[in-house]
């Protein structure tokens, strides 16, 4: 019966830690990451509007929406907007909004492996915009969050 007893103890113990090291944020994809390569329509590669490295936080953008959480520049401070941009959990990847609340870019990007999420980044705008928007397919790999 002791045997038995420690055994269970045991197995019970494992379980508990190994499903403890699984998710140590407790929020699917958030962490830094960087872009690895981004092709805009029309052409903007040497003007992107979206940061070479930033972070997908865990902490929720508002507190009247559970699954919205805050984004931020790596180093923190280059910009002005990020307060306002979100991002959010999908099923099979994340949705991002770089945005400084008439306008900016958004999308959804899969989790393509590896620590890689790739996908579509749409421009857009109150309803006022005349210019032409932009697209552009983006590739993002997760990195080290030291500044």
């Amino acid at each position: 019966m002791n045997v038995r007893l420690t055994l269970f103890a045991i197995v019970l113990c494992s379980s508990i830690a190994l499903h403890g090291q699984t998710h140590t944020s407790g929020v699917p994809f958030a962490g830094c990451y960087e872009i690895v390569s981004q092709k805009w329509h029309p052409g903007n590669e040497d003007a992107s509007p979206i940061p070479k490295r930033f972070e997908l936080r865990s902490e929720q953008a508002d507190k009247r929406s559970s699954d919205r959480f805050q984004m931020r520049t790596i180093p923190p401070g280059r910009d002005d907007w990020d307060s306002l941009w979100v991002w959010r959990p999908t099923s099979d990847g994340v949705w991002v909004s770089w945005g400084s609340g008439l306008g900016g870019f958004r999308g959804t990007l899969k989790d393509y492996g590896d620590g890689e999420l790739v996908g579509q980044i749409k421009e857009w705008c109150d309803s006022r915009c005349e210019w032409k928007k932009q697209v552009a397919k983006i590739r993002i790999r997760k990195t080290q969050c030291a500044e």
